[in-house]
């Protein structure tokens, strides 16, 4: 997993979205304008860190998503140029961060539909459909030593930056890894499991 770390740091692509305005675009221009998306999400800490490492507690989150949808129900959809950017859950106590170590890519099984159990491999997704993204931090440290591995950083934010799309919607589970610092010990990782959709061409068109 180290060397996938290694090969995804160095294909990541780091920016910072600047949200101006062009005074010369048309008024009458229909295009979708990129947005940025920016999960309202909390976090079961006390919980969360009595499970063990490798648990899965997408239960334990949510990321502000209506009443009786499940967190592993939870889509995001997206369009070229814009920025999926989960953060700091807003609940956290003080001595409490969540990290962000890595994303791993699911799309459905073709002969289970429903289930999202076929792994992608995310050094063929990177560059391709999305670049990473690491936000200006608000709180600090934003990149800590990975206390598991010290050859590797964990972020308090990793977002995507949609580049392309398919002519039809494309549809992935995807695990978020994570470590949770609380006053200053570390437990994990934890994985996180929601859906992400990016849009099709001939979906946007339609809009």
């Amino acid at each position: 997993m180290k060397l996938s770390k290694f090969i995804f740091l160095t294909f990541l692509s780091i920016t910072l979205f600047n949200c101006g305005s062009d005074d010369s675009s048309d008024d009458g221009d229909d295009t979708p304008q990129p947005q940025v998306i920016v999960p309202t999400i909390t976090l079961d800490v006390a919980e969360a860190i009595l499970r063990t490492p490798g648990s899965d507690i997408t239960d334990l989150v949510d990321f502000g998503q209506p009443n009786g949808v499940d967190t592993s129900e939870y889509l995001v959809e997206l369009s070229i140029g814009d920025i999926y950017n989960p953060g700091q859950p807003q609940n956290l106590a003080t001595g409490e961060m969540l990290y962000y170590s890595n994303y791993t890519y699911f799309e459905e099984n073709p002969l289970d539909p429903g289930v999202y159990d076929q792994f992608i491999d995310g050094e063929d997704l990177l560059g391709v459909y999305f670049n990473a993204v690491f936000p200006e931090s608000t709180v600090s440290p934003a990149t800590i030593e990975d206390p598991f591995s010290p050859t590797d950083d964990v972020w308090e934010s990793l977002g995507l930056e949609i580049i392309d799309a398919d002519d039809d919607d494309i549809d992935w589970k995807y695990d978020l890894e994570v470590l949770i610092v609380k006053d200053g010990t570390a437990y994990g990782y934890y994985t996180i499991d929601p859906k992400l959709r990016i849009k099709g061409r001939n979906t946007n068109s339609l809009n």
